[in-house]
Order: structure tokens, then sequence, then C-alpha cells
């Protein structure tokens, strides 16, 4: 049965440390719920108890947040937090919406799950980009009986809460990659390419890689040189880390410096969200290191899943934090949890500094004397 979940003072969330997908012998896929929980389809905040805790840090009213996957949309000025809904139904993708990340506009379903026996019976993490007034979605779809298990698929709406799945993209591994751990789009316009270039997360020669994709019409894609993990010298296109699978990567270029964040999948007590600083989309991708140190993570294990959103001038990095006090056998915490966001400042060397969004912090306004525990 699932495993027992307690509701963490709020405080406490912010301060925690991550978690993300459960694996089996042929593929670090999508974890399996044990115990089938309703849904709730509520699309509005109803209740108090939700205007407290579900608010500052938001979780649905029932079952939880897993994968974030953040857009920001300029035409309607709002943050769409797409995620993973975790409530034994195969993560299908809920969206809630906010304009200060401190109050959330309650939730749905905008993409459900494939039928049984489809290759999106699961669905996977991806991303959301426009092209002129279309929106696109590029997730995986995963199911373990195929093989390969996991795919990259697509959906597209005219308005982000109506969407279309386009079977017809349907992209998976090419030789020499990891046939099942193909997943976790991420999708973003390479102004130096002239290009829309795709990140996906799997292996190639035994070490973590993202594989990449260019494309000019979002449809059509080729392939170019991948991102690969390495503990030695990091050269172009390489990515210094000792990750066995680069999860939820996320590229964006802040000021003169780009940055690629990713989760680390490995199974011990640094398994969490990293980011890395380049001068190119194309790297090489290094640690963050000034006078203070190194700098390569926003927060401690129980943020995990971490993508960023930004309208321009503030830029937001949001992730899940697991509602499970013990950690699995398999040295994992629960998956899935409630939402944590942070602001992300640039400090002079490149490096990246997370701060309470203002809206959250406003929330907090009452002075505690700290006591002893």
């Amino acid at each position: 049965m699932r495993p027992k979940i307690y509701l963490l003072p709020t405080v406490f969330l912010l301060s925690l440390l991550t978690s993300c997908k459960n694996g089996d012998e042929s593929s670090i896929g999508l974890d399996r719920p044990m115990e089938i929980l309703p849904v709730d389809s509520s699309t509005a905040c109803i209740s108090g108890q939700e205007a407290g805790p579900y608010q500052r840090f938001y979780r649905p009213q029932q079952g939880f947040v897993g994968d974030p996957m953040p857009y920001y949309n300029a035409n309607d000025n709002k943050f769409y937090l797409f995620y993973l809904y975790e409530n034994a139904n195969r993560h299908p993708i809920y969206s809630t919406r906010t304009s200060d990340y401190g109050t959330f506009e309650g939730y749905t379903e905008v993409l459900s799950s494939g039928a049984v026996g489809s290759q999106d019976e699961w669905i996977g993490t991806g991303s959301f980009i426009k092209k002129g007034t279309l929106y696109y979605c590029f997730y995986t779809g995963h199911n373990n009986v195929f093989t390969p298990a996991e795919k990259i698929m697509l959906a597209t709406s005219t308005d982000l809460m109506n969407w279309t799945k386009q079977p017809a993209m349907a992209l998976q591994a090419a030789a020499g990659y990891d046939q099942n751990n193909f997943r976790d789009p991420q999708v973003y316009w390479d102004e130096g390419r002239n290009a829309y270039v795709m990140l996906v997360t799997t292996r190639k020669d035994g070490k973590g890689t993202l594989a990449r994709y260019q494309s000019t019409d979002l449809s059509s894609w080729s392939m170019i040189e991948p991102l690969v993990a390495t503990t030695g010298t990091v050269e172009k296109y390489g990515i210094e880390t000792d990750a066995e699978l680069l999860e939820c990567p996320d590229l964006f270029k802040m000021g003169n410096k780009w940055y690629l964040l990713f989760s680390r999948i490995n199974r011990d007590e640094h398994r969490k969200t990293f980011y890395r600083v380049a001068d190119s989309p194309d790297g090489p991708w290094t640690i963050c290191r000034d006078s203070e140190g190194h700098h390569e993570t926003f927060d401690g294990r129980y943020l995990y899943a971490g993508k960023t959103a930004s309208d321009g001038t503030t830029r937001y990095l949001s992730g899940w934090c697991s509602t499970g006090q013990t950690v699995n056998n398999n040295n994992e915490l629960p998956w899935a949890g409630n939402l944590i966001s942070h602001q992300l400042v640039q400090g002079a060397s490149g490096r990246l500094y997370p701060k309470i969004p203002e809206a959250l912090n406003s929330k907090f306004n009452k002075e505690v004397a700290f006591e002893k525990l």
C-alpha cells in the first residue's frame, strides 16, 4: 500500500531538502502507485484549509504534485504550472495558474493519460512552447510493456487548456541511445542556431546524456551533438556531473550566461536538482565557482524535478517536495508532494541564488520567537 503521508508544516517545507521516479530492471521509469484514491475534479480553491497550506505550498486537495512543467503565458500574464498529477491514475497532466507564486487558481486536468495498452498509457514529464498562435506540449509516453518503453509525443492547443494529441509525433531513441530511458523533452528557441532545440534525457555509452534535436517548425527534427555527463575534463558538449540520468532538464539564458538545470537520479543523499553554467548552449557546462566556493544547487534533497519559467523580468524555479518523511528501502523519498517555488537571482559571478517569491514572503508576516525543539 501507499507509504503513510504526512502534511509537513509549511514553514518547514521551505527548508526541506529532493526525489523523482522509481525504476525497474529495464527502465528507470515512472513508478506505479499501489492504492487507488478518488479523484477530485474541482477547478477552484473552495476551503479555508486550501487557502492555507495548499495555497502557500500548492497541492491539489486530493493527490499530489509530480514533476512541474512551468510556462509563462504573455496573453494573460499568468504562469501556468502544469504538473504530473499523482493519484494512482497514470499521471495525467494537470494545471494551476498564478500571477505571483503566492496564490494559485485551483486545478484541472488538461491532458489525460492514454488508454491501457497505448504508448502513453503513462504520461511523463515534458515542456510547453508557443509558435504563432499554437501552443505545443512535448511530453513522454511511457509503457513498460513496449520496447522502447518511452517515446517523445506531442499535443497542441490554442488556449493552453484544451489539448489535442498528435499521434504522428512519436520520437524514439536513435541507435546507441538507451531505448527505455528516453524522456523529459525540453524545447527552447536557440537564437544562435535560428532553430528550436529539444533536449531529451537518456543514456549513451553508459553515461548520462541529453540527446539533442533541432527543428525550424516543431514538426521535423534532426539530431545534433548530444550533451554528455563527465567527471573528467569538461570540454565542449560536456556536463560536469556524475549523474546516471539528467532528469527533467531545463535550459535558459540569464544575462550573458546560459544555465542548464537537471535532477540527478542517483539513489544517494545527493538526489536533487542541480545547475551548471556555460557561455554557450553547447557548453562546456561547469559548476559555478567563485571566491566563496562552488555553487551547484538551490535547495536540499526534498526539492526535485525543478524547472523554470520567466516573464522576461523575473525567473521562478518550481519543483516538488515529497510529503513522505521516511526514505524507501531503495533510498528514495515517496514520489510527488507539494509544489515549492523559488525566485532565482543572478550574482556577478554567474551564481544563482534562491529567494522566496515576494507574494509568498508577505504571507509570513508574524514574528515568532525561536524556541528550542
